[in-house]
């Protein structure tokens, strides 16, 4: 089923409910409806069609535990591996679900605040950050190519970026681990994707 069936039943659902609302204190006040009475409705309708179409991309993440989240701010990758620690900050957009992908997979889905650590063997690899749902259209993809050697974490900073016409995901890399660690002590953690 199309991911925007759901978010348009629920702004027609919510139009309907105001409108017959409305209809009835317009009747019971014996007043013709006119503007006022079927504006707020459609403008309700529409205002929820449009929230929900945001998210309308996001998918179920696993939370890591409390003693999972301190062993990956060890920054310690396993044995011949690097890793990647991608982290999300800001209030804008903060529900809408942030897919991040290495090489062109996508490997977890980030709200903010939210991080993950995601294994990689040593090399080059491009880090793409992108909204889903109707969020996707509005913004436009953050992308970094990083180089990570054997036994190095490389941390990456997603935050967003207010535009005229389109906002920006932003990837900027931070390479004060300690300060991360300190940052990132009480925010959750998520798995990567299987």
């Amino acid at each position: 089923m199309n991911k925007y069936v759901w978010p348009a039943v629920w702004g027609v659902l919510v139009a309907f409910v105001l409108g017959f609302l409305m209809s009835l204190v317009s009747a019971a006040a014996q007043e013709p409806m006119g503007f006022a009475g079927w504006f707020p409705p459609t403008f309700f309708g529409a205002l929820t069609f449009y929230l929900l179409a945001n998210l309308a991309g996001n998918r179920k993440a696993a939370n890591a535990t409390s003693a999972e989240r301190d062993a990956a701010l060890a920054l310690r990758p396993p044995a011949g591996q690097g890793q990647i620690l991608v982290y999300r900050e800001g209030f804008v957009g903060k529900a809408a679900g942030l897919n991040v992908s290495v090489d062109g997979a996508v490997r977890v889905q980030l709200k903010s605040p939210r991080f993950v650590v995601l294994p990689v063997a040593p090399g080059n690899h491009t880090v793409t950050t992108a909204f889903g749902g109707l969020a996707g259209a509005q913004n436009n993809a953050g992308e970094q190519t990083v180089s990570v050697a054997g036994g190095e974490t490389v941390v990456l900073r997603a935050t967003l970026s207010m535009g005229l016409l389109k906002n920006t995901v932003r990837l900027e890399r931070m390479d004060d681990h300690d300060a991360v660690r300190r940052r990132l002590r009480g925010v959750t953690m998520v798995k990567p994707e299987a």
